[in-house]
């Protein structure tokens, strides 16, 4: 049977969970880029309260489609949701791309300590990793510099910092190992703050993992 010349080729959605900031501005550009018939559901967190991940989680879990297939993406602090998601095997999802992400604590043992991260401290080290991006190593367009500062300027300083914190105590690698869909995972040549360890942990405990380095 083939399909007719003017048909409309449905395609799965992609859902995106964003990163830290919670916004998904940072997506914006990726979204212009994508297929006319590629839908696009972009998850947003609250920007002025503080919510643990099992909070997020729940939100995550609502704004799945139910009718339909699609990929989920986790962005940096939402891999661990993804990862989450994808091990209750819900109806229709196609795979899993993890983005610079991680399944257990990307921040090295000896600089767990939480009361350093506080409001400020976070921000500043926002601040510095997207001058370092852009003034040393040339990775960080003014268009994404000005989509970084406009997103973290949007949210409650405390909130960041409270998800900064969290990132130190999440671990997901029980669920990575129980998911049985697809997984990619996107790895940024020049990460500054996802160390190459996370992915490493990653293709350890999903060896099937496809590893695209950009």
């Amino acid at each position: 049977m083939t399909t007719p010349s003017n048909a409309v080729v449905s395609t799965p959605s992609l859902v995106l969970l964003p990163g830290l900031d919670g916004t998904g501005r940072m997506f914006d550009s990726f979204v212009r880029e994508r297929p006319a018939n590629q839908d696009v559901h972009i998850v947003e967190y609250p920007g002025d309260r503080h919510s643990t991940y099992d909070e997020l989680f729940e939100q995550v879990l609502s704004a799945l489609p139910k009718n339909r297939p699609y990929f989920l993406l986790g962005e940096s602090f939402s891999g661990p949701l993804a990862i989450r998601a994808a091990a209750l095997q819900p109806a229709g999802l196609q795979g899993v791309i993890l983005c610079a992400s991680f399944a257990a604590s990307p921040t090295p043992w000896y600089a767990r300590w939480p009361s350093l991260y506080t409001s400020s401290v976070v921000r500043m080290l926002i601040w510095l990793e997207a001058l370092t991006m852009q003034a040393l190593l040339g990775r960080c367009s003014e268009e994404m510099r000005r989509l970084a500062g406009e997103a973290t300027d949007s949210v409650c300083p405390r909130v960041l910092a409270a998800r900064v914190r969290a990132t130190m105590r999440v671990d997901v690698t029980r669920e990575l190992r129980e998911m049985q869909v697809p997984l990619m995972y996107l790895a940024g040549r020049w990460d500054l703050v996802v160390p190459r360890r996370s992915q490493e942990l990653i293709r350890r405990l999903r060896p099937d993992v496809a590893i695209r380095t950009i």
